[in-house]
């Protein structure tokens, strides 16, 4: 027993230490996506017209007679898939600067990685290789630190695999949350496709 409790001890201590690497590792990278300006920019004027472009204001190649009808469904699309991440990403930024842009980032990568921890741990799998798929999870979200909207179905994906297993195997009430995740989704990120695609799966 007391071995028992001291390997659990170390363990936890061990994912604390590495959480923290994690962490240190994500707030120690300054803003860099170019495109993060064009989210902000397009967020103010979302709040500041009240509704979303129909075009986009700072391109002048979208606005040009030859381009007008090359892929007008696309280009609508990817203007206002972001809309609610953009409002979003413009108020933080200007209550808080590139520090709280950077703190969400943080915070977002990071609850990914616990959400996918807890799910193994739930399924039984050992703190070391929890440890081992844990690490190589966080190296694969070092590829994804852009400030962008694809943050949240980094974390929406997990989220939404979770739910539908919960309800799968113990008919848990977390399904109760995936109408108004998916709808908070589909505001946020194109992304959400995936989510539609896993209840799909799950229902066939």
């Amino acid at each position: 027993m007391h071995k028992t409790r001291v390997s659990v001890l170390a363990a936890v201590l061990l994912f604390l230490l590495l959480f923290s690497v994690f962490a240190y590792s994500y707030l120690s990278l300054d803003l860099w996506d170019y495109d993060f300006w064009w989210h902000i920019s397009t967020g103010r004027l979302i709040v500041e017209t009240g509704s979303l472009p129909d075009a986009d204001p700072f391109s002048f190649v979208s606005t040009l007679q030859e381009n007008e009808n090359l892929r007008p469904k696309w280009e609508n699309f990817v203007l206002k898939q972001y809309w609610l991440c953009q409002i979003l990403f413009y108020f933080i930024f200007i209550k808080a600067g590139p520090a709280g842009i950077i703190i969400l980032r943080t915070a977002l990568l990071l609850l990914t990685i616990l959400v996918v921890l807890w799910q193994l741990r739930r399924w039984g799998v050992s703190f070391y290789i929890c440890f081992v798929l844990v690490f190589l999870l966080f190296l694969v979200t070092t590829q994804f630190t852009g400030e962008r909207p694809v943050l949240f179905s980094i974390l929406f994906t997990p989220v939404v695999f979770i739910m539908l297993e919960d309800f799968k195997h113990r008919r848990g009430k977390l399904l109760y949350l995936l109408p108004p995740l998916m709808l908070l989704w589909a505001n946020i990120h194109g992304g959400f496709i995936i989510g539609n695609i896993m209840i799909m799966v799950y229902m066939a």
